[in-house]
């Protein structure tokens, strides 16, 4: 049995679509878990009607706690060997779930995982569906994880052997107040408890954008901060293997980056704050590392800018980000 976490939290528009989706699976041996996480809206009455017409949809709610603690609390309800995550906004494809348990048993993989779909209101990306199969020893699949050119840090593309995730919640390792790529920190260590995985590059999972998805809220705090916190975790973590740990430094200094060349259109007392920390922090760190044989000397030229001369380094971000189109990735057709 497979069962599937569906963390709801206001989403009464969308958590139908998300239900009937899961319910039409070929995969039948499934359990569908929906926790709600403490809705004001009609998210919890919808998901009640919803599961009468199906007696494989369990239904929880608890007091508002964050996407991660719904997820742990649904893992400690779920009477399946395998567990897997959909977020209530999204869809998945008919077959995903039998394809990705055909590929745990014919790999014998701890984690078996696919491509996924960005669906716009108009238009729809894959990525990447070329339908390669990828096996992951413990060590690549952390690597293809951090280096994020294939593999996405969703968690809503796996189905995990449900011992990894008790692990992980008996640990005490995620820090539940991360709001903003908890799930790249909990497949970090999913993939290191982890003795194999399996990747098809299939596109099965369907993210739905839209106004209200999280790439596209305002800036706050959470937005801000926690992929810094996400990626110093990893730095620190992975400091015994120093090609994982390379990779993991690169990331964190990316992160850096990306808050130290923010533009500063809204709230802008906020970012001005984060810059002058994390500017003085990447000074630190090219220092450390203008000797090292970690980075090349683009990356170093690039720290080197972003610190010095963040306004040149925005003006080259967005020509470059104008030419490959990335500046309009998350736009919302009207």
């Amino acid at each position: 049995m497979i069962s599937v976490i569906v963390p709801a939290y206001n989403i009464e528009n969308y958590i139908e679509r998300t239900l009937e989706s899961l319910c039409n699976q070929s995969y039948s041996d499934i359990e569908i878990i929906v926790v709600d996480d403490g809705s004001f809206d009609d998210t919890l009455q919808k998901v009640n009607s919803f599961a009468k017409k199906d007696n494989r949809i369990k239904v929880f709610s608890k007091q508002n706690g964050g996407v991660t603690s719904a997820r742990f609390y649904g893992v400690k309800q779920a009477k399946g060997d395998w567990i897997a995550f959909c977020d209530g906004d999204d869809t998945v494809e008919p077959d995903m779930y039998t394809i990705l348990m055909c590929n745990a048993e014919k790999y014998s993989a701890d984690i078996s995982h696919c491509g996924y779909k960005m669906v716009f209101p108009n238009r729809q990306v894959e990525y990447y569906g070329t339908n390669q199969i990828i096996e992951q020893d413990t060590k690549k699949g952390i690597l293809d994880l951090l280096n994020g050119s294939i593999i996405e840090p969703g968690l809503w593309n796996k189905i995990y052997k449900k011992e990894l995730l008790l692990k992980l919640v008996d640990s005490g390792l995620l820090d539940q107040s991360i709001k903003i790529n908890e799930d790249l920190l909990m497949n970090y260590y999913l993939f290191k408890f982890s003795a194999k995985a399996v990747f098809q590059d299939v596109c099965l999972y369907n993210y739905i954008v839209h106004k209200n998805s999280a790439a596209n809220s305002a800036i706050n705090a959470y937005k801000i901060e926690d992929p810094i916190r996400v990626r110093k975790i990893i730095c620190n973590d992975s400091q015994q293997n120093d090609e994982i740990h390379s990779v993991a430094m690169r990331n964190y200094i990316n992160s850096l980056i990306i808050v130290a060349t923010m533009p500063k259109k809204e709230n802008k007392a906020l970012i001005t704050r984060y810059q002058k920390k994390y500017r003085k922090e990447l000074r630190s760190l090219l220092l450390q590392n203008l000797h090292s044989g970690h980075f090349d000397t683009i990356f170093k030229l690039k720290i080197l800018l972003a610190t010095v001369f963040p306004a040149l380094y925005k003006l080259i971000h967005m020509i470059y980000a104008k030419l490959t189109g990335l500046d309009k990735i998350y736009d919302i057709e009207e």
